[in-house]
C-alpha cells in the first residue's frame, strides 16, 4: 500500500476484498485480468470463451516475473534499439547483446547509486 494513502483502513478493506475468493471470482467473471488465485483460473477461461487464454494459466506454472528496476525504460530502450539493429543486419546479434549487457550494467548501477543517495 502506498504510504501516502488518505485512508489506510479503506485501502486495506479494498486489498482484502480484491484478494479474497469472492474478489478473485469477480475478477475472473469479468474477464478483465488473470485472477491471482489459481483456483479461479477455469472460471476466468469461461469468461471469454472466444479467446484462447489457456497459455496465461500455463504460465502460472512456469513463468517468471518480468524484471523491473528504477530505470527500466532506459535499459529497455537500449535493449530494443540494439536488438532491432541486429535484426536489420546492422550488426551481429553477439555485438548487439554485448552492447546491451554493458549499457544495461551501467544503467542499472546508476539506478542503484541514485537509490543509495536517497537513503542517506
Amino acid at each position: 500500500m502506498n504510504e501516502d494513502v488518505v485512508d489506510p483502513s479503506v485501502a486495506w478493506d479494498l486489498l482484502r476484498e480484491l484478494t479474497s475468493e469472492t474478489g478473485n471470482a469477480e475478477i475472473a467473471d469479468s474477464g478483465f485480468s488473470t485472477p491471482a488465485m489459481i483456483s479461479q483460473g477455469e472460471r476466468w477461461l469461461e469468461s471469454t470463451p472466444s479467446i484462447n487464454l489457456e497459455v496465461f494459466l500455463e504460465a502460472q506454472e512456469t513463468g517468471a516475473p518480468y524484471p523491473v528496476s528504477n530505470n527500466t525504460a532506459e535499459w529497455q530502450r537500449v535493449e530494443q534499439t540494439e536488438i532491432q539493429g541486429a535484426f536489420l543486419g546492422q550488426k551481429t546479434i553477439e555485438e548487439a547483446l554485448e552492447t546491451v549487457a554493458n549499457e544495461m550494467d551501467q544503467i542499472l548501477q546508476e539506478g542503484i547509486d541514485v537509490e543509495e543517495e536517497g537513503d542517506e
